[in-house]
């Protein structure tokens, strides 16, 4: 599956998702976080950024990222 990130209505990067999440901490549009117990908590976007699977970008969008 291929997921994007989004940042103010343009697509930045189209990948895996782990790729778009080592991206994203890359760039500082998303922040790692722990719990106390050194449990993992999901990553932290920037605003106005967005992780979000391709296929639920409107089909007009896609065609215009591709």
């Amino acid at each position: 599956m291929t997921w994007v990130i989004i940042r103010d209505a343009a697509i930045v990067y189209r990948g895996a998702y782990s790729q778009c999440l080592d991206v994203a901490e890359t760039y500082q549009l998303a922040a790692q976080a722990f719990h106390p117990d050194g449990t993992e908590l999901p990553p932290r976007f920037a605003p106005g950024v967005h992780l979000l699977p391709e296929e639920m970008l409107p089909v007009r969008f896609r065609r215009r990222a591709a």
